[in-house]
């Protein structure tokens, strides 16, 4: 949503880091306007790319503009090629 906010939070064991399983990011309408954070550093998502983002540190979503923020979001359980793949980006 445009004006709209995720405060901090955390997504208890949803990493590789913590088990096997991932969320991937899929930004399909995003602005400048945008900050997404983890443990407090900006990731700078643009549309029509992709991010593993590390669910179970703190991250949060600021939208400070007039353009809705979408993301096609997927959870998924991790196997040894989308490991190696996540590792090598």
């Amino acid at each position: 949503h445009a004006y709209s906010s995720i405060k901090p939070h955390r997504d208890t064991g949803l990493s590789i880091e913590a088990s096997s399983q991932a969320r991937i990011h899929i930004p399909l309408e995003i602005s400048p306007d945008v900050q997404f954070k983890v443990d407090g550093v900006s990731v700078p998502m643009e549309a029509n790319s992709v991010w593993y983002i590390n669910a179970d540190a703190v991250h949060s979503v600021q939208n400070s503009g007039d353009t809705p923020r979408v993301n096609l979001v997927v959870d998924c359980n991790v196997n040894e090629w989308l490991f190696k793949l996540i590792m090598a980006s």
